[in-house]
Parts: C-alpha cells; structure tokens; sequence
C-alpha cells in the first residue's frame, strides 16, 4: 500500500496538504462538550487535528465545523493528534 504519511505504520493513502484554522469537534453521543482543536493537514477525504481531548476515540463518530461549516466525520488516531475521515451525507 502507497502511503504519503510522516510517521511510521502510517496507512494514509492520499496526499496530505499543510493546513491551518481552528476546528470544533463534539462526539455524537451530544452528551461531552465540543473540543477545540487546530487544523494540521488536509487530504480529499480527510483531515488531521490537533486537540486537547483524550476522550475521542478511534473509531468513534464526532460532528466538526470547520470555518462554521458542519460535518461528520470518524475519529482515525489514536492520541490528541487525531485523524479523522470525512463520511458521506448517506452514512451520518
């Protein structure tokens, strides 16, 4: 498997463009608080924050809003440096 990512066992398979902005992101559960972050990289199907909260899990869905655009999205990582993977309108 091609990967362009920076760190070893990495698996992302599209390229990634530097980026920057802030990005809130709250798990679906509505129940936790909306999480600040920054905006790291961005790829065509995702993007990489970094942010404070231990509490995302990989795998879990959360809702972000990025410039005040909403969207769902799967958290992919594993520390608070997440990966996260943009998911149709058909699959939120």
């Amino acid at each position: 498997m091609h990967s362009d990512g920076d760190e070893p066992g990495d698996r992302r398979t599209e390229p990634r463009r530097p980026a920057k902005g802030e990005v809130t992101l709250r798990a679906t559960d509505g129940v936790r608080p909306w999480v600040a972050g920054r905006l790291v990289d961005l790829s065509r199907s995702g993007f990489r924050v970094q942010h404070g909260s231990a509490a995302l899990r990989a795998g879990e869905e959360v809702e972000f809003a990025v410039a005040g655009l909403p969207g769902r999205t799967r958290v992919a990582g594993k520390t608070v440096e997440s990966g996260f993977l943009i998911l149709a309108k058909d699959e939120a």
